[in-house]
C-alpha cells in the first residue's frame, strides 16, 4: 500500500486537553469517538473513520488542505502572523513526503486551541490499520476498532504500546 494522508481537525478549550477525564489514549473509554486530539498524533488512525476531515493521495494535497482549514479560521487565530507561513508550508510538505505526521496548533480567541493534523497512512512507526480499510472490513453497522494497539517486533513478539 502506498502512503496516503488523513486529515483531522479539532477546535476546543485547552483545559480539555489537560483533563484526566478526556480520552486521549487508545485504551481510554470513548477514545475512538472522541474528537479530541490523541496524545500521540499517529493514534488519530485509531479513531472512528468519521473523525477524518479529509483524505489525500499526495503530501501537497494534504498541505493545501491544512492551509485551507487554517485560513478559514484565520480571523479567530490570536497571533496569525507569528510563524512564517511559507516556511511552515515547505517544512510540512517535506516532512509529510518523508513519512512524518504533521500538525499545526494555534491559539484562537476564547481560550481555545485549533488543531490541524495530516497523518501518514500506513504509519511508519505505529502498526495501526488504515481507518478507511478498517471501516470497510467491519461491514455495515459494525463498530470499527478492536483490541488495543500493540507494537509488533519481528512478527513474533507483541509488547503493549501503552504500558500505563
Amino acid at each position: 500500500m502506498h502512503t496516503h494522508f488523513h486529515g483531522y481537525t479539532w477546535t476546543g478549550p485547552t483545559d480539555l486537553l489537560r483533563s484526566a477525564d478526556t480520552p486521549r489514549r487508545p485504551d481510554a473509554p470513548g477514545f475512538a469517538a472522541s474528537p479530541v486530539p490523541p496524545i500521540h498524533r499517529g493514534d488519530w488512525l485509531l479513531k472512528d473513520p468519521d473523525r477524518i476531515a479529509d483524505n489525500h493521495e499526495e503530501a501537497a494535497g494534504a498541505v493545501a488542505w491544512m492551509v485551507t482549514v487554517r485560513e478559514a479560521l484565520r480571523p479567530r487565530i490570536r497571533y496569525p502572523d507569528r510563524i512564517d507561513q511559507e516556511q511552515r508550508i515547505r517544512n510540512t510538505a517535506d516532512s509529510l513526503r518523508g513519512g512524518f505526521d504533521q500538525h499545526w496548533e494555534e491559539f484562537v480567541i476564547g481560550y481555545e486551541l485549533l488543531h490541524i493534523a495530516a497523518i501518514c497512512c500506513p504509519h511508519r512507526i505505529l502498526p495501526h490499520p488504515c481507518p478507511l480499510e478498517r471501516a470497510q472490513d467491519a461491514g455495515p453497522g459494525a463498530a470499527p476498532g478492536g483490541d488495543g494497539p500493540v507494537f509488533r517486533v519481528g512478527g513474533a513478539v507483541t509488547i503493549p504500546w501503552y504500558p500505563w
